[in-house]
């Protein structure tokens, strides 16, 4: 009967109402709801973030230091935090407390708390999946009443989970992003997918971030730390993928960090071309183009094509703007 088909029409109706009304929202605006920043643009507040860097680059220097910010207030200087003193859980899977401590001798402050492998535990992390080391993560956080997480490595806390699998990759990503909905937020520190020679130093793209590409794809934003051919002491930061804010610290002016102790850390330097720390053929090219050269005589000099020197120019031209 015709009554019978709209009461079942309207059943279903219904039914999809239901499911609308728990897997969506009608969205807000959020014009001034932007997140606030806690390292520049680079990491924000409820964001996930990847910092990755070849070894020896600094990458835990880099995020203690981000740490220790967060948790007193301050600034690293040459990007802004501004979020209020708080909790911040660093969690070494690295380093052991001998290393760690003889290289913050100093301390750490009150608000920073730096959690490593239980060792009575650590033979049940060799079988452990993602979900039960995230689950270990978030509980730690809630019981130290900290929504800022700092997880220093990936390597090592996901021992067992292959990321260079999409699967692997989009599992950890959706945990990652679930804390995130939770109100945390997460610094996750990576390796390059293939270190550089010592005397080689090229310029950094997100393709450099070990394991599948789903991680940079997922997550809200992406930076590395380069080593720079200026010297030992000098390292630079560069964006590579930035959601909530304007891109800068991009190739056009990355930011120049110099290594220091007693603390150790880096300071700010200023914003430099990408090219200025590199010495591979095309910033090589660039610099010399900077410096007045024809296109004609760096062709000459480099042993290449005038329509390579054109091509490389142009490619620099058009990175993104800062």
């Amino acid at each position: 009967m015709l009554s019978d088909r709209i009461a079942e029409l309207d059943k279903d109706k219904m039914a999809t109402a239901q499911v609308m009304g728990k897997l969506f929202r009608l969205t807000r605006p959020t014009s001034t709801e932007r997140p606030k920043k806690m390292f520049g643009s680079l990491w924000a507040e409820n964001e996930n973030a990847f910092l990755f860097a070849e070894d020896g680059a600094g990458k835990t220097i880099l995020a203690t230091q981000i740490a220790s910010a967060i948790a007193t207030g301050t600034t690293v200087p040459g990007f802004s935090n501004e979020v209020p003193a708080q909790v911040v859980t660093l969690f070494d899977a690295e380093l052991s407390d001998y290393q760690f401590n003889s290289r913050y001798p100093e301390g750490l402050p009150a608000n920073l708390k730096r959690l490593t492998f239980n060792e009575d535990m650590q033979a049940k992390l060799a079988k452990a999946d993602v979900q039960y080391v995230i689950d270990q993560v978030e509980g730690a956080a809630k019981e130290l009443d900290s929504k800022i997480i700092i997880l220093d490595n990936l390597s090592a806390l996901c021992s067992m989970a292959d990321l260079t699998k999409t699967s692997d990759s989009i599992q950890l990503m959706g945990l990652l992003n679930d804390l995130k909905k939770k109100g945390y937020s997460c610094l996750i520190i990576d390796h390059c997918r293939k270190p550089m020679h010592p005397t080689e130093y090229k310029m950094i793209s997100k393709h450099d971030l070990q394991g599948s590409k789903m991680k940079t794809n997922l997550v809200d934003s992406v930076f590395s730390i380069g080593k720079s051919c200026l010297g030992e002491q000098y390292r630079y930061v560069k964006a590579l993928k930035i959601r909530s804010f304007n891109m800068e610290y991009t190739t056009k002016q990355v930011a120049t960090m110099e290594l220091k102790t007693g603390p150790l850390r880096f300071d700010y330097v200023g914003l430099n071309p990408e090219w200025e720390h590199v010495n591979d053929k095309p910033s090589q090219v660039h610099k010399m183009y900077s410096n007045g050269s024809t296109q004609e005589q760096i062709a000459t000099t480099m042993g290449i094509t005038q329509q390579a020197v054109s091509k490389t120019i142009n490619r620099f031209k058009d990175e993104a703007p800062f």
